[in-house]
């Protein structure tokens, strides 16, 4: 008999135990959730008593501003399903209360926080999808995220005007989204990102103080487009000596202190579809690209580099030999037609520019025809041709099949256009103006 009510007894205590665990366990917020006052941020423990793991979207803080001054009472949340928005709360300094937190499956969104100077409460935080950042004024650094290993989707740093550094991002080697530094114009650099071995895209654009790429040396895979725009202070690119893959484009493009393209040491990028070099009004050679290999490139633009002399480099020279499409206009005289790149290679190493990479376009400026001769070995032959005309923006006029020398183009407007020639051998593309 003693042992039966023994035995009860455990039994009893076992499931007071189970449903314990349960109760610290449970989940709760099914679907979107607002916190915009101090007491739904207090009273989160009672009513919601053992809830570790919040189901749907928490946003704490509203487009309006809210007055809460701490997230103590948040302290027993885990795991978030959905997203964790954090936005216009500007009275909150830190975010002590999410010290638990490990998992968000959506997205971390932290937005004008304006006097948020920590992330620290978040050093738990192992895997997330995506993190916005933006609009954090006091933000100095990323100090709390040292726990990422991996973002699953994108990583957003935009008008942050404190940050100075990310060097807490020291853990993180994937980014499986977009990595997009925009307008921070504190930071100087990238250390941090030492680890940083894949990105989908990475768009560097317009940080005032960044004066180098440091931080990337690790960088080997970006499977769309890299682009590197409008940073003020960006002498080279020296940071990018592990880059070999590039699936889209590389676009470097109106970075005022642009002086060089040093930093680009692999051979070739394997997968690049598109290489454009635009509007670097301090740029005076391309000769940090001379080894790499543009064989696979479909087009390679240099254009609006005013100070831009030398493009007669090893990997430009060899691209032209193979009849590709490189498109140069409004750069030095010496980088401003290709004629003169073909004549500037041929004098410093032998080149063999196949004829039938040639094509002739005249006259230019027209008022009705232009006249298209395609050169082969041997003699001149004009032979079928698809060609599209676009305008300035872009915006197709025009496209077709022609057959013959002259091309009637007198329906055109007065302006500035792009036509571009395609035969069975090569393809090219050329700026022409219709008076």
């Amino acid at each position: 008999m003693k042992i039966k009510n023994k035995g009860s007894i455990l039994l009893a205590s076992l499931l007071v135990l189970a449903c314990h665990t349960l109760l610290l366990a449970q989940s709760c917020l099914e679907s979107y959730n607002t916190i915009v006052l101090q007491s739904q941020v207090d009273e989160f423990p009672s009513l919601y008593p053992g809830c570790t793991t919040i189901e749907g979207t928490l946003q704490i803080g509203s487009d309006f501003g809210s007055s809460l001054t701490n997230l103590d009472s948040l302290k027993q949340i885990t795991t978030i399903k959905g997203n964790l928005l954090i936005n216009s709360n500007y009275d909150l300094q830190d975010l002590q209360g999410l010290e638990q937190l490990e998992t968000i499956e959506g997205t971390l969104s932290i937005t004008h926080m304006v006097s948020l100077t920590s992330l620290k409460a978040l050093k738990q935080l192992k895997n997330v999808g995506n993190i916005y950042l933006e609009g954090n004024y006091g933000l100095k650094n990323l100090e709390g995220l040292e726990g990422l290993k991996k973002i699953n989707g994108d990583l957003y740093l935009y008008f942050n005007e404190t940050l100075k550094n990310i060097k807490h991002l020291e853990n993180l080697e994937a980014i499986n989204g977009t990595f997009t530094l925009l307008s921070n114009h504190n930071l100087e650099n990238l250390n941090g990102l030492n680890k940083l071995k894949s990105v989908k895209n990475i768009f560097i654009r317009n940080n005032s103080a960044l004066n180098n790429l440091n931080g990337l040396e690790a960088l080997q895979n970006v499977t769309l487009d890299f682009s590197i725009e409008n940073n003020y202070s960006l002498p080279n690119l020296i940071g990018l000596s592990s880059l070999d893959f590039i699936g889209g484009r590389l676009l470097i493009n109106n970075n005022q202190t642009l002086k060089s393209l040093d930093g680009i040491h692999p051979t070739s990028f394997t997968g690049l579809e598109e290489f454009a070099i635009t509007n670097n009004p301090l740029l005076e050679s391309l000769e940090g690209i001379s080894g790499l290999e543009l064989g696979n490139v479909q087009t390679v633009q240099v254009s609006l580099n005013p100070k831009l002399n030398l493009c007669a480099v090893n990997s430009i020279c060899t691209y032209l030999s193979l009849c590709k499409n490189l498109i140069v206009y409004d750069n030095s005289p010496e980088c401003n037609e290709i004629d003169l790149i073909e004549i500037d290679c041929k004098n410093s190493v032998s080149y063999d520019f196949q004829w039938r990479c040639k094509i002739d376009l005249f006259p230019n400026p027209t008022s009705g025809f232009l006249t298209i001769l395609v050169y082969s070995h041997q003699d001149i032959d004009i032979g079928p041709i698809d060609y599209e005309i676009k305008d300035m923006l872009g915006q197709l006029v025009r496209s077709g099949r022609h057959e013959g020398e002259h091309l009637d183009v007198s329906f055109l407007a007065a302006g500035t256009y792009y036509i571009s020639i395609r035969t069975d051998k090569q393809q090219v593309d050329r700026r022409f103006v219709k008076n």
